[in-house]
């Protein structure tokens, strides 16, 4: 049942003011504004004002520093400084991982079950996995398996917190920028989030350090569920939504899809298939 639509009379400016953040120039570091307040009417139409504005308070109290805190990231010079801020000052505030709520053991559920699968179709013995984050939730799907696991990341500090908590013979952590830097060649990449993260430029860059690898394969996180326009180019660094098989990076069908969330998949391509989508580019 929805809500109590009382007071819905004060929320119709909403979409029109969204709307208007989203089309002029402040759009590059406010357009999450707009997609609040879409929020904030849905949240009202499904519970009503009261409950809508005890979660607001809430979401505002974490949201207003970490805006602050994302304007200052997005003045920094350099990607790696940019992300290692958002590191230091864990700014999605999530409770179980400083990768942020995408990381969660609940939010990594379906994966943690479907990725061993995956590994055994296609023969996995060694795994490429960047950005790795805190190694949180990926730890239990490597433990006890025959597979050589690398894990890279961006964030210096955080690489070496994972050599000292989980490094071993067969796991290990790398410090680079997968956009810049030569990437290991392994058996698959899992790539998961980052093109959500990256400028389209950077994301065309990685896509072509996978080539170079001589990796036959890679799992790229794409949505499926869209709160705003796909492919925006962002600086490297703030969100986006991503649709890989859409412009500018219009892969083909991928050979196999993995639900991930609710709103994004992570999909299996092969080199021969990115190799072709870049060239046509």
């Amino acid at each position: 049942m929805l809500g109590d639509k009382s007071g819905m009379d004060a929320l119709a400016p909403l979409p029109l003011l969204a709307g208007l953040l989203e089309d002029f120039s402040v759009q590059a570091a406010f357009w999450p504004i707009g997609r609040d307040l879409r929020r904030l009417r849905d949240l009202v139409r499904r519970e009503g004002p009261v409950a809508a504005w005890r979660k607001g308070v809430r979401y505002l109290k974490w949201k207003v520093p970490a805006e602050a805190l994302r304007l200052r990231m997005l003045w920094l010079p350099r990607v790696e400084d940019r992300f290692t801020l958002i590191y230091r000052t864990n700014l999605w505030a999530a409770a179980e991982s400083v990768s942020g709520p995408a990381a969660s053991l609940e939010n990594t559920a379906a994966l943690r079950r479907d990725l061993p699968a995956l590994f055994d179709r296609l023969g996995v013995r060694s795994l490429f996995d960047a950005p790795c984050g805190d190694f949180y939730w990926m730890q239990h799907v490597v433990r006890g398996r025959d597979l050589d696991y690398v894990g890279g990341d961006i964030v210096r500090p955080m690489i070496e917190q994972n050599n000292a908590r989980h490094g071993g013979p067969r796991c290990r952590f790398v410090h680079l920028d997968v956009s810049r830097d030569a990437v290991p060649r392994t058996d698959l990449w899992l790539c998961r989030g980052l093109f959500s993260l990256l400028s389209n430029a950077d994301s065309r860059a990685v896509l072509e350090q996978f080539v170079r690898s001589g990796t036959p394969y890679i799992l790229l996180s794409s949505h499926r569920v869209f709160d705003g326009p796909a492919n925006e180019n962002v600086a490297s660094g703030d969100f986006r939504y991503v649709d890989m098989r859409a412009a500018p990076f219009n892969l083909p069908a991928p050979l196999e899809t993995l639900q991930d969330r609710y709103d994004e998949d992570l999909c299996l391509w092969s080199r021969e298939q990115v190799e072709a989508a870049l060239r046509a580019a």
